[in-house]
């Protein structure tokens, strides 16, 4: 019935699974069957990026069912009413050049370490977003950074290599915040 929903840019997710988190951006021509949804409209690697956090997986440990051993039923509902913090397309840009490193990387399981890498940068972004007073005063954040550092940022492996090389020096405060983020409280409770 929405043949044409399925030749666009979508978010992919499973009606159950064991993996936590599976919210796929896709921009191929993927035809699903009614075991899964997906998702169309604007701004969907913010919107991926947001999904996938930690934050969002939280969020839905209190709101989906466990059915059999450890396989989680994502209830449609309870995605579709999740709050997802509306930021102006220019702040968004950021966090739609770290899908695109992470869709660029995943396929290739020898660059794993940094995919893990960007998707906990994305991490600290979204708890940026919703707990910044929390976090800049205890001296965390990232997102002026990302705004700064990948404001006209090819994205080809090479590229990638560079800013993980960058970003991943333990001086810099890119990796403080993906390596030390926990011990804030508000993280302490979501990542339990």
């Amino acid at each position: 019935a929405y043949w044409q929903e399925f030749q666009k840019e979508k978010i992919v997710y499973p009606e159950t699974t064991v993996l936590g988190n599976c919210f796929v951006y896709e921009a191929s021509q993927m035809y699903l069957d009614k075991t899964c949804f997906m998702m169309v409209g604007k701004n969907l690697k913010y919107l991926s990026a947001n999904l996938q956090s930690q934050l969002f997986q939280y969020y839905l440990r209190g709101m989906i069912r466990i059915v059999g051993k450890n396989t989680l039923q994502y209830s449609k509902q309870f995605i579709d009413e999740a709050f997802i913090l509306e930021i102006e397309k220019a702040k968004q840009k950021p966090f739609e050049i770290l899908v695109d490193f992470i869709l660029l990387l995943k396929p290739n399981k020898e660059l794993e370490y940094m995919s893990i890498f960007f998707e906990r940068v994305i991490d600290v972004a979204v708890y940026e977003l919703y707990f910044a007073d929390t976090l800049h005063k205890e001296g965390f954040g990232v997102l002026e950074i990302l705004e700064s550092e990948l404001k006209d940022t090819t994205i080809d492996i090479k590229t990638i290599e560079q800013i993980y090389k960058t970003w991943s020096q333990k001086e810099h405060k890119i990796a403080y915040n993906v390596h030390y983020i926990a011990v804030l409280d508000v993280v302490k409770t979501i990542e339990g």
